[in-house]
């Protein structure tokens, strides 16, 4: 029996590294299958907006393949609009109203056609359209009874007997003013339907045309500006006249959040309803600091007071990108969620949000709304290591070069003292002292060395984490987003006077270092002359002097030359400076 025991408890020791191994590879399939459910998920998503994609542009094409009536507008005075009667369909009484498109269109062209001489009138019995001459002419011939060729009658009308009034005893016919037609446009079936409402007819002009067109689909506003006296008010679906991200992101290439977390952080912050519709206004940043002034190179962006068309108030302006942060803002008004750990964004409400929707260049950036922002949570350890490679090494590489911000720097600083064992400590004053002093480091490069692995580990066991912060729509300021569209129809004069003031500066700054250079090199002219002058002087009066000369003054080597020379009572200056070589060439 005892052998036996030891027998199966070696055995069980021996399978222990088997088990691992094969726990390990549990544990790795797990994570490769939700990895491909997650990549499942996002081809479906993708699969549905391709088909809707392609729903849309067929129905595009069946509208551009469907003839469009064009109605040339004549100067000419137009005639009264044509009645005919018909049975009510709640009633079985006759009413008068307006004749179809097409009959109407056959009139008009029958009534400019028509001599002056003559009036079209309507039977208000029989409801046949026969020219008669003016009352002073013979009145026409009548058909022949025994004609054979058949009365013309208008389709869809009722023949009854009764006689021919003449002109002068036309029934007076009151013609009401057409409804009023509201056509909404659906995004998924443009097809146009018209709703009859109680109201005055409001004709529109031209002006008005083209400003309710500005926020219209390309569609819509064609439609409108080609029938400029028409009564039919467009109105374009809220789905419609909001610009779209036209950025590509890929999915490898950005942090993404699972959708129940998104949904669970965004819960309590609605979409603000803004009345009345936001302008589609895009613009550059550089636009942004010529008419406004700040940094256009910064996250943050700051218009002071005097600058700000809204009021004597400091405006900040934030500008995230949808590369780094897929569920931030999009449209004017809707809430969203970014990743930053700079906390200046959570004080001081509201901040104004832009967002860029093209990588187009000079990028352009939309105007979103002003918005106020809560920290909702914290990246976590699961959420950073289910991210693909990519964007975990972006990450670490923002981690490792951003020195200009302290929450950075100090993140690098715990995660490379937690590597050398320095922290964590018991005494919270400790560790701060040793963090403070590792970002003194860091800021001067003499840190301690970190890679993107390094950053990696620290973010994927849960050491640090990444802020999130909710964006909620507060407002939508209308005078700010005015004023942009005013001034930046003066773009190209802001970027011209930008440009001359530049060249002023370098001039200026030219003729400065000019100014400057000169008096210097003049002075050092003039010190050297005056010293050259005290050492020849000083010379002279030690060669004029009766004190012996010591055998090893510089004196020796200036009065041999001058005895073969010849007598000379005053050494010329360029002689008396001449102790300087001596003494190199002493030396």
């Amino acid at each position: 029996m005892p052998p036996a025991a030891e027998t199966s408890k070696s055995r069980d020791v021996a399978d222990t590294p088997t088990l691992n191994e094969v726990l390990q590879e549990n544990v790795r399939l797990k994570n490769s299958l939700e990895a491909l459910e997650r990549e499942n998920s996002i081809l479906k998503e993708q699969l549905t907006e391709t088909q809707a994609s392609l729903g849309q542009l067929y129905m595009a094409s069946k509208r551009q393949e469907e003839p469009k009536p064009v109605e040339k507008l004549s100067r000419r005075p137009q005639p009264p609009p044509f009645l005919i009667r018909a049975r009510s369909p709640s009633s079985d009484e006759i009413v008068e109203i307006p004749e179809p498109p097409r009959k109407k269109q056959k009139q008009r062209e029958t009534f400019t056609a028509t001599p002056a001489t003559t009036q079209e009138q309507i039977h208000p019995q029989v409801k046949t359209s026969n020219p008669i001459r003016n009352p002073d002419s013979a009145p026409s011939s009548s058909r022949a009874e025994g004609s054979s060729r058949p009365r013309p009658v208008s389709p869809g009308l009722e023949p009854t007997s009764g006689k021919v009034k003449p002109v002068g005893q036309l029934p007076k016919i009151s013609t009401p003013l057409p409804p009023k037609v509201s056509i909404k446009l659906s995004p998924s079936e443009r097809k146009r339907t018209e709703k009859i409402n109680d109201g005055p007819r409001i004709a529109k002009t031209k002006g008005s045309t083209e400003r309710e067109g500005e926020y219209l689909s390309d569609d819509a506003a064609s439609s409108a500006a080609s029938s400029t006296s028409s009564v039919v008010m467009l109105k374009a679906s809220p789905k419609e006249d909001k610009p779209k991200p036209r950025i590509k992101v890929k999915a490898k290439d950005v942090f993404i959040l699972p959708d129940d977390t998104v949904k669970l952080y965004l819960k309590s912050a609605p979409t603000l309803k803004i009345t009345p519709r936001p302008l589609n206004i895009q613009v550059p940043r550089k636009f942004l600091r010529l008419a406004y002034g700040g940094s256009d190179q910064q996250f943050l962006q700051f218009i002071q007071d005097d600058m700000n068309p809204s009021g004597p108030v400091q405006r900040r302006l934030v500008f995230p990108v949808l590369d780094l942060n897929p569920a931030m803002p999009s449209q004017p008004g809707e809430p969203g969620l970014v990743f930053a750990s700079r906390h200046e964004l959570l004080s001081n409400p509201p901040w104004t949000l832009f967002c860029k929707l093209s990588s187009t260049t000079p990028a352009v950036w939309h105007y979103l709304g002003e918005y106020t922002n809560v920290l909702c949570g914290k990246m976590t350890a699961g959420q950073f290591k289910s991210q693909t490679l990519v964007v975990r090494k972006e990450w670490a590489k923002l981690v490792l070069k951003k020195k200009a911000f302290d929450v950075y720097v100090s993140m690098r600083a715990r995660i490379a003292l937690r590597k050398t064992g320095a922290i964590p400590v018991d005494d919270k004053k400790v560790e701060d002292d040793l963090i403070n002093a590792e970002m003194t480091a860091i800021k001067q490069k003499a840190g301690i060395p970190l890679t993107e692995e390094d950053i990696i580990s620290a973010f994927s066991n849960g050491d640090e984490g990444i802020d999130i912060i909710r964006m909620t729509c507060v407002m939508y300021d209308h005078t700010f987003a005015n004023d942009m569209k005013a001034k930046f129809a003066n773009y190209d004069s802001l970027v011209a006077a930008d440009d001359r003031k530049k060249n002023e500066q370098g001039r200026g700054k030219d003729s400065a270092t000019k100014s400057t250079t000169a008096p210097k090199r003049q002075a050092k002219k003039a010190k050297a002359q005056s010293q050259i002058q005290s050492d020849s002087s000083e010379v002279e009066d030690e060669s004029q002097s009766d004190a012996a000369m010591p055998r090893d003054s510089d004196e020796e080597f200036v009065a041999s030359p001058r005895n073969i020379a010849g007598p000379s009572r005053r050494p010329r200056r360029t002689i008396r400076i001449k102790p300087v070589l001596a003494d190199d060439a002493e030396v």
